[in-house]
């Protein structure tokens, strides 16, 4: 199961916090751990320099002045501490009483260095023993070292020098138990350890409120897509407080929104248009038949009234053959093959077929066309495109009017341009002429001749050729303009292209 991002983060986050806190809080215990042990051996270390003081050596004897009296902590029957020295030949010089026969370590440190030891006691507890070997004072000792007053040196050279030659080391160890230090640890410890985990809780519960505050702007976005159907897409989400994050999500699905609303009107636009073009030809076919069957008459009549309904399926036919190439062009990936096509041929040869189809022989035509342009492209296709812009010019052109056809090479590109006069479109509609079913006869009289297609399956041609296609609006003339990379043409001479 997935989680929600809202889970994701606050897990996320948790186990961040957990981790740092950890790390940290050890470190903390660490560093107070190793403190307060060395303090605690720092107090171990004090207690041996003291004992240490109080021995002494007198002549061959050694004389131990502190006894448990004046140390209650040696002699106390509750958690006593322990001390024990040994002469240098390694017998039992001293020690208290509580220890019993039971020996301490030798711990053979320095003064200014202790030798230090975990260890369990007499009785079972954990302990430290801390021990130094040294050698016990001497009365009349003198200072090794000589002070730099000259009084005090003065006074150090006139006292007896003394032979301590045979005097003998002595080894000092005491030990007491570290209850108080490891439960002073244990409580450090399950502070630490409590502090953690009520900073952990804190922590989440502050984000998992500001996560969820900073999710409801997605919230609402959720909502409003919910709210959304296909009769409501010119609705437009809002979510002025979202996080900068968000603002291109929602610009993106406001324009998904756009697109939807643009393609379903389309359809909508597009069933009207077929429903409105097959109706005229289907009204033709049943009145004719009506007519025909009303009485009888002529076999000549019939005759006719069959010919008339075929001539109406025919164009039908053509409408929906157009439609089905139409919608071909936007779901196959078509194949195209590339043949240089002599252009001024090209034009020159569909213009004849259409006036000759159409009849326009009244149309005066002004050609200016550069000579030995070829453009590499599908014949098929291309004649196609030019087959439909000659069509419309033959047949919305004025009675006796003008076409003007052209074409001309650039540094840039290819351009092709066909006008014709008599145009009644109105400049602003000049963009529109390129979709489906549009008409620049409003009335639609021309239903069953034009089905306004023509245009939008040349449009779809160009561009699947690499080109682009335009129409404008110049002085009651109707301009299409047809313009191909230079990439797709070249010049070749009549002799060239003959022996090609």
């Amino acid at each position: 199961m997935n989680q929600s991002l809202r889970s994701r983060l606050l897990s996320g986050i948790a186990a961040t916090t957990i981790l740092v806190l950890l790390t940290a809080n050890g470190g903390v215990y660490l560093l107070l751990r190793r403190q307060i042990c060395a303090e605690f051996d720092a107090t171990l270390a004090s207690r041996l320099t003291n004992l240490a003081a109080q021995t002494e050596q007198d002549g061959n004897s050694i004389v131990v002045r502190f006894h448990e009296r004046s140390q209650p902590e040696f002699s106390r029957a509750h958690r006593p501490e322990y001390f024990q020295l040994w002469r240098d030949d390694g017998s039992i010089l001293s020690r208290s009483r509580r220890l019993g026969t039971t020996d301490l370590p030798q711990l053979q440190g320095s003064r200014q260095a202790p030798e230090f030891r975990s260890v369990t006691l007499k009785d079972g507890r954990p302990g430290r023993a801390a021990g130094i070997r040294f050698l016990p004072h001497v009365t009349g000792e003198v200072i090794s070292e000589r002070p730099a007053d000259l009084v005090l040196r003065d006074l150090l050279e006139d006292a007896d020098e003394v032979d301590f030659s045979h005097r003998s080391q002595i080894t000092l160890v005491i030990a007491r138990d570290t209850q108080d230090l490891d439960h002073t640890l244990s409580r450090l410890a399950w502070v630490l350890a409590l502090s953690g985990v009520l900073a952990t809780m804190l922590i989440c519960g502050i984000l998992s409120w500001q996560v969820s505050k900073l999710m409801q702007p997605l919230n609402s976005l959720s909502q409003q897509i919910h709210g959304i159907n296909a009769s409501q897409l010119d609705r437009r989400f809002q979510l002025p407080q979202a996080p900068a994050e968000l603002q291109p999500v929602v610009r993106q699905l406001n324009d998904l929104l756009s697109r939807l609303d643009a393609a379903f009107l389309r359809e909508k636009t597009l069933t009207s248009d077929i429903a409105h073009e097959l109706r005229t030809p289907l009204a033709g076919i049943r009145t004719t038949l009506e007519v025909a069957s009303s009485k009888t008459r002529s076999s000549e009549h019939y005759r006719n009234s069959i010919r008339r309904c075929l001539a109406i399926c025919g164009e039908t036919e053509a409408v929906v053959a157009t439609l089905l190439a139409l919608a071909r062009g936007h779901s196959e990936n078509a194949e195209q093959s590339a043949e240089f096509v002599d252009l001024n041929h090209l034009l020159r040869t569909v213009w004849q077929d259409i006036t000759d189809v159409s009849g326009r022989t009244d149309l005066v035509l002004n050609w200016s066309c550069e000579p030995d342009l070829f453009l590499r492209t599908d014949p098929k296709k291309f004649r196609v495109v030019i087959s439909n812009l000659f069509n419309n010019t033959a047949g919305y052109a004025d009675l006796e009017g003008d076409v003007e056809i052209r074409s001309s090479l650039n540094e840039t590109c290819l351009c092709i341009e066909i006008a014709n006069s008599g145009c009644t479109i109105p400049a602003d509609q000049a963009p529109h002429v390129f979709d489906r079913f549009w008409r620049g006869d409003q009335a639609r009289s021309a239903t069953g001749v034009h089905a306004g297609l023509g245009l939008a399956i040349s449009q779809q041609i160009v561009q699947f050729l690499g080109g682009e296609i335009s129409a404008e609006i110049q002085k009651d003339r109707f301009l299409a303009r047809l313009t191909f990379p230079c990439d797709h043409v070249e010049r070749f001479h009549q002799s060239d292209s003959g022996a090609a």
